[in-house]
């Protein structure tokens, strides 16, 4: 995470919020700070697709292995390119990015 803020990325840990919340709750978390949140949990797509939760964008990390350095160099890319985050679930796998849009 510091890589990213080193970088000017705004970014906020749950670990540090609110440890041990639940799924829901963390994306409450998220909306009311209005931001995207970057997850590895697949149950996100579950929560935001069949629940019809709302979300600004979640960003899905599918990387086959990574580092910390390499994860924050994946994500910096994907903020600097031009794909629509807001309003989206973005998929973040090694070689290539799926969008879906979020339904409000």
């Amino acid at each position: 995470m510091e890589i990213l803020r080193r970088h000017g990325i705004d970014i906020v840990s749950i670990l540090t919020v609110g440890r041990g919340l639940q799924d829901h709750e963390i994306v409450r978390f998220a909306n009311d700070q209005d931001r995207l949140f970057v997850t590895l949990d697949k149950d996100f797509g579950e929560l935001i697709f069949g629940t019809r939760l709302h979300s600004k964008g979640v960003i899905l990390i599918r990387l086959e292995s990574f580092s910390p350095d390499r994860l924050a160099t994946k994500l910096k890319a994907l903020f600097d390119s031009e794909v629509e985050l807001e309003g989206n679930f973005v998929v973040l796998e090694e070689e290539k990015i799926r969008i879906t849009r979020i339904k409000s």
